[in-house]
């Protein structure tokens, strides 16, 4: 989704078939994915603070894999790194994501057709302004 998201943000066109190609990417993300909610929890553990830290910090490793290719820990310390100069701004921009996903699974989870994937465009979109996006993905 992540893909769909910055070739629309980048103006380019967008269609089914590109869903499956970033399968070659498939251990690193989910290495990603296994990594991440660890981390997360282990700082919720802690306290809440680190976790919910790590939570807005890891928020654009993700794309960073995708485009980029970088390894799960490289897109992980390249998140955190560029968040952390406006983790504020990111913690409120997610908060209001998540009302207003919230507020859209109210009429029987209607609303997420359209609130889903504008999250994956507003985090190209966030991922665009910050690390700029060098090569487009196929």
């Amino acid at each position: 989704m992540y893909l769909l998201a910055m070739r629309h943000v980048t103006g380019q066109p967008v269609n089914f078939n590109q869903i499956f190609s970033q399968f070659g990417k498939f251990i690193p993300l989910a290495i990603l994915n296994a990594l991440i909610p660890v981390l997360i929890y282990l700082g919720l553990l802690l306290l809440v603070i680190p976790g919910i830290y790590l939570c807005i910090a890891y928020m654009l490793a993700m794309p960073l894999v995708v485009e980029r290719g970088l390894s799960p820990w490289q897109a992980m310390e390249a998140s955190r790194r560029a968040i952390s100069q406006r983790w504020f701004k990111c913690f409120g921009l997610f908060a209001l994501l998540g009302l207003i996903v919230m507020l859209s699974a109210l009429p029987l989870f209607i609303g997420l057709v359209w609130t889903l994937p504008m999250c994956f465009v507003v985090v190209a979109l966030l991922y665009q302004r910050i690390f700029g996006i060098q090569q487009f993905p196929q």
